[in-house]
């Protein structure tokens, strides 16, 4: 049985999550408002623009890949959608990017590592 891949970045593949919350957004036009008359109009521009907020527990050593893996400006990102089970394939950035130690080691801890991973 294959190991299920939740996530690529750059043809990378990135340890199991502890936690992965994918959500999805549209971007709405200038246009869109509500009327004088209370009716909503949306002028949607793009719809299901996803946004994939994670969770990692990390040796030093993979925090300092991981760190180094999601700097760039932009980012293909390959991701498990949970909706199909098939792999999806967008380009983004990294945002938010936070580190907590858990435990401290003889080889620099144990890392808590989460990061948001936003489409362009």
């Amino acid at each position: 049985m294959m190991k299920h891949v939740y996530l690529k970045i750059n043809n990378q593949l990135l340890p199991t999550p502890d936690d992965f919350d994918l959500k999805t957004k549209d971007i709405e036009g200038a246009s869109s408002g509500m009327t004088e008359a209370g009716i909503t109009h949306r002028d949607i521009i793009r719809q299901g623009v996803v946004s994939i907020a994670l969770k990692f527990t990390l040796s030093s050593q993979r925090l300092v890949e991981v760190s180094k893996l999601v700097k760039d400006a932009l980012l293909t990102i390959i991701y498990m959608n949970p909706y199909t089970l098939e792999e999806k394939e967008i380009q983004g950035y990294c945002t938010d990017f936070q580190v907590q130690l858990l435990k401290n080691t003889n080889h620099y801890g144990l890392w808590q590592v989460s990061f948001t991973l936003e489409e362009y």
